[in-house]
């Protein structure tokens, strides 16, 4: 079988199910199976795959007929240009996200040495973006669960950063400067998904683990936690950037007191997503 055929062969196998973007993730599979890059597929469309590979490629495709998420499926993904691996128990990084680490280093360029906390960090993409992008700063990986925090290490070992520390912590306790210092900058994106939600989700998004999705009665448990218990430890002329549900943000604003500013910011599909503030 052709690499052109194998292609064509997964591509069908998705489609058959209505699986969304089925030409796109096929060509993820197919690339991460031949273990090649995803443009190389059609200058190899005319070569011969491995018996090996193919068997790979089709086992792949069915998973993903089983509502497995792609990203767990390949076992690694691209956030903000760089590599992380990922698996069940960690949220997926979503490209909207990104837009996080991006106001982060316009704050940040120029500034020397800072220190970045990214709260509830899960794979630790956020953080370790930011790190990559920031050597000088020292960023504080923060999460409660252990399955998590063993990914988040393992992509700080694959992105090669050593600005990082990772915590094991209940950001639900607070700051606590007897083991943390005072932040200059507090990035996070944290569950919130309405709990009754939950279950109406997408099927895929319900392999990801609830604990990094159910926000609470309104979405909002985490927020309120961000706001009274981290926020006023911001070093005067910091800032932060959260990550929230469409509707959320002017909701997050009013909870939010004592900044020079606070904005709400659009993701890339013009959907009001961040909250954005200056100490």
């Amino acid at each position: 079988m052709t690499v052109r055929e194998l292609l064509y062969n997964v591509t069908k196998i998705l489609d058959s199910r209505g699986i969304e973007n089925a030409s796109f993730e096929a060509r993820e599979i197919t690339a991460f199976c031949l273990g090649i890059k995803k443009n190389d597929l059609i200058f190899q469309q005319n070569e011969e795959c491995a018996d090996s590979d193919v068997k790979k490629a089709r086992e792949f495709a069915q998973r993903r007929l089983h509502n497995e998420p792609l990203q767990y499926i390949i076992g690694e993904w691209t956030f903000c240009s760089l590599p992380f691996k990922l698996g069940e128990g960690v949220l997926i990084p979503r490209m909207e996200t990104e837009f996080i680490v991006y106001k982060a280093n316009d704050y940040l360029k120029d500034k020397g040495k800072r220190i970045i906390f990214d709260l509830c960090t899960g794979s630790g993409c956020i953080g370790i973006s930011a790190a990559v992008n920031n050597p000088e700063c020292e960023v504080y990986l923060l999460d409660i669960s252990p399955y998590a925090l063993s990914y988040a290490e393992k992509n700080v070992l694959l992105n090669g950063v050593k600005n990082v520390k990772i915590l094991k912590y209940d950001i639900k306790r607070g700051y606590n400067s007897d083991i943390l210092p005072r932040p200059d900058v507090i990035l996070s994106n944290p569950p919130y998904i309405e709990s009754d939600e939950i279950a109406s989700l997408q099927p895929e998004v319900l392999k990801e683990p609830v604990s990094a999705l159910d926000g609470g009665a309104d979405g909002l448990d985490f927020y309120r936690i961000l706001v009274s218990k981290w926020l006023p430890y911001i070093n005067e002329g910091g800032m932060f950037v959260f990550e929230s549900g469409e509707l959320q943000p002017p909701l997050i604003k009013n909870m939010i007191k004592g900044f020079s500013s606070v904005d709400i910011e659009k993701d890339f599909f013009s959907t009001d997503r961040f909250i954005v503030g200056y100490n």
